[in-house]
């Protein structure tokens, strides 16, 4: 496999045989290696020569996708054939369909200590607040809040447990569920007797693997997990099902609040230079924005300045 990157974003993966693509028993060319480009199938029949994306198919050569995304109408402002949100540098298309913040955002959470006690995470504050003792400890229906508000799905974190999130989620107007067809970035949900659970769909295998991200409990944590479908269907009338909202949110939401803190960081960088003709040193200090200086003479020109040479 070879990347070529043209102008600043466009990635072109073009495919070509090599020993190095051959399985580790030797086999002949029905035995390499399907899954490269985004670790997404390489589909060589009939020199297709494309990339199977489930919902879409690339074609590496044009470095394009050949078919509409489904989801296209909720990124108008894109276009019907955007890939990652115009930075494939960031992200990986997940299925075709990408609601890649709410992976993202859940991701976020692992690591942080699980709760439910009273003095630790119960009250407006700390289950919806934004200190740093309200993210010391999370609980399942917590994750899904905080996950459904940053990717915009609700206008701010709601308090809600998984008693609330069944109703809220159950609205047909809102969302799609499925209870045997789970998406990446879906939240599941069981619930029955008075406790359920709840988490975020990572991705689902080939095999049928579904892996998730969730708050699992005191002694885990927020945790990656997994399971099969069989497992969520044994939970029976319990098992509420996968929700996906009807019209998704765009992704990159975190990388722009991301440039900005780069930018103003960029801001406070500071130059040090040291001038040495054999005879002295003279060193001076400048704070400058890395962003107003577009070449190497343009640094050369301020530094002339700053030392009156």
């Amino acid at each position: 496999m070879g990347c070529y990157k043209l102008h600043n974003y466009t990635i072109l993966s073009i495919a070509h045989t090599s020993n190095t693509a051959r399985s580790r028993e030797g086999k002949n060319d029905a035995g390499l290696y399907k899954y490269k480009y985004n670790g997404k199938e390489y589909q060589d029949e009939l020199g297709l020569n494309f990339y199977d994306y489930g919902f879409r198919n690339y074609d590496p050569a044009l470095g394009r996708f050949l078919n509409l995304d489904p989801a296209s109408e909720n990124y108008k402002s894109w276009s019907p054939y955007v890939y990652g949100a115009d930075n494939p540098l960031r992200f990986i298309d997940i299925a075709g369909l990408g609601p890649g913040d709410r992976i993202k955002k859940a991701e976020s959470f692992i690591g942080t200590k699980y709760s439910q006690l009273p003095s630790l995470n119960c009250g407006t504050e700390l289950r919806t607040g934004n200190s740093a003792a309200a993210f010391e400890y999370i609980d399942c229906s917590e994750l899904v809040c905080r996950t459904l508000a940053a990717d915009g799905v609700t206008d701010n974190v709601r308090q809600m447990s998984t008693r609330e999130l069944v109703n809220f989620l159950s609205d047909e107007d809102k969302f799609i569920r499925s209870k045997d067809e789970p998406q990446p970035g879906d939240v599941f949900l069981w619930r029955s007797n008075g406790s359920g659970h709840t988490g975020i769909v990572e991705r689902i295998d080939e095999d049928g693997t579904i892996h998730t991200i969730e708050a699992y409990g005191t002694n885990e944590g927020t945790i990656r997990h997994q399971r099969k479908l069989s497992d969520f269907e044994k939970k029976g009338s319990a098992w509420k099902g996968f929700f996906r909202p009807i019209n998704e949110t765009k992704d990159g939401k975190f990388d722009k609040k991301n440039d900005q803190t780069e930018s103003k960081e960029k801001k406070k960088s500071t130059i040090k230079v040291t001038f040495d003709d054999g005879k002295k040193k003279t060193t001076t200090t400048k704070t400058v924005n890395p962003n107003e200086i577009n070449s190497w003479d343009d640094f050369l020109r301020e530094v002339n300045r700053w030392m009156n040479w």
